[in-house]
């Protein structure tokens, strides 16, 4: 699968390229994703006709620390032959670079997987609702920090938004109304 859309990794070597397959409102949709090797991601795909590519660089150089940590610490069993694991402190144990690729993978389809909840409680304002939960972000867990990566997702791509061609508008100081006037 080839997407015409696709935006250069930040001029970084590219880790891995796979194809996932993730399900939107019903529908089993081949996501195109590549990690640098930075870890940072994108995710191209099309879905109703309109071609989307996600940019993730969240978890990228340093940010990778905490994903690893929110990923482990979610109270779900992670395998951790495929995930590695977490020490008490926090400490990534047995961390490979496969299991790195692991977790950002497993994210990209958490990813996913929140936006089609959001796509079925918040149909018609799912826009809305992404800049809503970013105003009153908190990443405190594992949950959280996958929801506002959907919704910093949906807002920098506006997602499932009808195409609209913005025309500048700034305000002219010769509008201004003297305050005695009002």
């Amino acid at each position: 699968m080839s997407f015409s859309h696709r935006t250069p990794l930040l001029d970084e070597a590219t880790l891995r390229v796979t194809f996932l397959k993730v399900n939107l409102r019903g529908a089993s949709i081949p996501v195109d994703v590549r990690i640098s090797n930075s870890c940072a991601t994108i995710a191209d795909f099309s879905f109703r006709g309109q071609p989307y590519t996600f940019v993730i660089t969240k978890w990228s150089k340093r940010g990778i620390a905490t994903l690893i940590t929110m990923f482990h610490d979610t109270g779900t069993h992670r395998p951790q032959e495929k995930f590695g694991s977490i020490d008490d402190e926090g400490a990534p144990v047995n961390l490979t670079l496969e299991r790195k690729v692991n977790m950002v993978l497993q994210a990209v389809r958490d990813i996913f997987t929140c936006i089609d909840a959001i796509l079925t409680k918040h149909n018609g304002g799912i826009l809305a609702y992404a800049v809503w939960y970013l105003e009153r972000l908190d990443e405190a867990n594992y949950s959280s920090y996958i929801t506002s990566l959907a919704c910093q997702c949906i807002v920098r791509t506006h997602f499932m938004c009808p195409e609209v061609a913005w025309e500048r508008v700034e305000f002219d100081v010769a509008d201004t109304v003297p305050i005695n006037a009002i």
